[in-house]
Order: C-alpha cells, then structure tokens, then sequence
C-alpha cells in the first residue's frame, strides 16, 4: 500500500499546485465542479460494483490519498480568497456507502 502511495505524489502534488493557481487567478470559481471532483474521487475509495472479490483494505491507498488531498485543499482554503467565494454557500453532502449501492446524505 505504501508504494501506491508514493506513487500518487507527483498527482498529489499537481492538484495541490491547480488548486492554488485557481484560487489564485481566477476571480471566480465554480463550487459545483469543486463539490464534483470531490465526489468522484470518494467514489475511488469504494468497491466498484463489477469487482467480486475484494478486502477491506483494497482501497487504503485511496482513501488516504483523498483524505491527505483534503487536509492541502483545507489548508489551502483560508490563505486565499476562496473563504470568501464559499461564504453563503450551502453545506456540502456527505457521501457513505451504501449497502448495495453508493447514497448522498445531507450534512445538516
């Protein structure tokens, strides 16, 4: 897992540097393809449902690429200008997993 990983840090590192460029030269920026991405990529650190045989532990590495790209995204947030795009927006849904298939539960 830890070779997979490593193997997801230059992609770690692009989208942490894409984050900051479009924070920092666009004027605005569309939260709905933000709430997008990350919805996709929690989709990553699931079953898919063509896959029969799996462990628990199959999608570690991809969960801890989401949540490691989480942590940048949050610190990145506050020392730019993106606080205030959000300011007003609504709360994003949580994803979890289903039994069976993949459901959006509102966070409020």
């Amino acid at each position: 897992m830890v070779e997979s990983i490593e193997k997801m840090l230059p992609l770690r590192d692009d989208l942490i540097d894409f984050t900051l460029m479009l924070f920092k030269y666009r004027d605005s920026v569309d939260l709905d393809q933000l709430h997008g991405f990350w919805e996709r990529m929690i989709s990553f650190t699931f079953r898919p449902e063509q896959v029969g045989t799996w462990t628990e532990v199959d999608f570690d590495n991809f969960r801890f690429f989401n949540y490691e790209l989480m942590l940048y995204f949050m610190a990145i947030f506050p020392t730019t200008d993106a606080h205030a795009i959000g300011a007003g927006a609504p709360p994003l849904p949580l994803v979890r997993p289903g039994k069976s298939t993949r459901r959006i539960v509102s966070s409020r």
